[in-house]
């Protein structure tokens, strides 16, 4: 127990820009199948993500994790999100970049694969971006671990 069967990782350098609010799939995403169903998969995401509004108005966007287990669709996984803002007190417009790492133990109980994405939703102000600056390196790292 506890032991590393196997690691995948992806690297993804897309910008990409959301201006909606509901949940949009982006491209930070990886897929591991996993060797037992008592296994869980370490999920690890890194990069950049961006929120702006180009008027005298804050912005604020919220990222999820999803996951798909052998292309039945895709599902929200736990109840965690991360969110960022920015507030502009003035006329100029506003822009935030953060970085993020998101990391989660999942129990998928599946020895079909499993793709795990990153998703986005634009809460406020004019777009939220993965990748804003279109060579900022998005990871995921996806390690099978044993129960």
């Amino acid at each position: 127990p506890g032991h590393m069967i196997q690691t995948v990782q992806r690297i993804s350098t897309s910008h990409e820009t959301i201006n909606t609010s509901s949940w949009t799939a982006t491209n930070v995403f990886a897929s591991i199948t996993p060797k037992s169903t008592s296994s869980k998969i370490l999920v690890r995401m890194t990069g950049t993500v961006r929120t702006y509004n180009t008027s005298g108005q804050s912005a604020r966007g919220a990222w999820r994790l999803y996951k798909d287990i052998g292309g039945g669709g895709f599902n929200r996984v736990g109840t965690h999100q991360f969110s960022h803002s920015i507030n502009d007190y003035g006329t100029s417009g506003s822009l935030n970049d953060i970085p993020y790492h998101v990391e989660y133990l999942d129990s998928p109980s599946t020895t079909s694969e499993v793709t795990y994405k990153l998703y986005g939703s634009h809460e406020t102000g004019t777009a939220s971006e993965v990748g804003p600056d279109g060579d900022d390196e998005q990871y995921t790292i996806l390690t099978e671990v044993a129960d």
